[in-house]
């Protein structure tokens, strides 16, 4: 077996030592090396082709979508991290989009392109991934631990772009576990292809951008009895006919609910896409073993409460603002 971590954590160092720290809080626009999210709504197009075997996904119904390219102009296959807008001015992606490896620091802020304007954003780590930093754990491709998420916090646009107007952001469950077997739906931008998970040569991978969705279902939960790096929820998927990550799918959200067929349906954010590994030894064929961070656990619940107990101003789908009414999706 090998892992993929999703996205490339070399490269992006390479990119963010060109602006100082210093350089970065002054800033009031994005510098070479930052984090810069975009709305799919203003850039994506409906999608035809599969996240590994999923199938396309429909525009209009994923403007709470947002992703970021990570990888310099030329580099490929390109690293890009999604994330999803959980409330005004609030979005939840993964830690390690913001981890640029042994020997460095964590970045700490990103920003949101939208409606022409660019907005800073202040991100916060889960307590466990930046205590990994610290202790400098370190398990090469792989996310440091399980907890690979985080979550970010931007003040509203002065002007707010049509996207924007009377959107409706996902909720999120802390409070009810998935079970073994419960059908969820994969999100992310990035690979269209399974050559991917399979090699590291650029003529053997494709790569467009585009959001894709797959019906999937829980193979594995998270245990107490797990080491730090394996509690998380996993996806066991043939590479040949079933979705399954790859690169670009970092940080997207698992949901329940919607479905390929049934993409407006009442749905709930249930995990953080966070790393794919490949066993190639299955007597079937290459299975892609897809591991998301789970947010119906104690660590991520005392997490977002912490930080919404720091923000009182913030609403976040789910938690303090109730399904169906405004501003959060039913």
């Amino acid at each position: 077996m090998r892992y993929a971590w999703v996205i490339c954590a070399a490269v992006c160092l390479l990119m963010r030592n060109e602006s100082s720290v210093a350089q970065r809080a002054k800033a009031t626009q994005p510098l070479p090396g930052d984090v810069v999210f975009r709305a799919f709504a203003e850039h994506g197009t409906d999608a035809s082709v599969q996240l590994i075997s999923g199938v396309k996904a429909e525009k209009r119904y994923w403007a709470t979508v947002i992703d970021a390219a990570l990888s310099p102009q030329g580099v490929y296959p390109p690293a890009t991290c999604t994330a999803i807008l959980i409330g005004p001015g609030v979005f939840l992606t993964a830690a390690h989009c913001f981890d640029d490896g042994p020997g460095s620091k964590l970045v700490t802020s990103a920003w949101l392109r939208a409606g022409g304007q660019s907005l800073k954003a202040t991100c916060e780590l889960s307590p466990e991934y930046v205590q990994a930093v610290d202790q400098h754990i370190w398990n090469g491709p792989s996310p440091r631990v399980s907890e690979d998420y985080a979550v970010c916090a931007f003040d509203m646009l002065k002007i707010v772009p049509q996207f924007m107007q009377d959107l409706d952001y996902e909720n999120i469950d802390i409070e009810n576990p998935l079970a073994q077997g419960s059908k969820v739906l994969m999100t992310g931008f990035g690979c269209s292809d399974r050559a991917i998970l399979l090699s590291s040569g650029k003529n053997d991978v494709r790569l467009d951008g585009l959001l894709r969705l797959g019906d999937a279902a829980v193979t594995s939960l998270p245990s107490n009895q797990d080491v730090e790096i394996d509690r998380v929820i996993k996806i066991n998927s043939s590479i040949k006919s079933a979705p399954a990550l790859c690169d670009g799918h970092s940080g997207g959200p698992l949901m329940s609910g919607a479905t390929v067929a049934k993409q407006g349906a009442s749905r709930s954010v249930r995990g953080i896409n966070s790393s794919v590994q490949v066993d190639q030894d299955d007597p079937s064929g290459p299975v892609a073993v897809s591991r998301i961070a789970p947010l119906a656990t104690p660590q991520f619940k005392k997490f977002i409460t912490q930080w919404l107990d720091a923000r009182k101003h913030l609403v976040i789908c789910g938690i303090n603002a109730t399904r169906g009414f405004l501003p959060c999706h039913d």
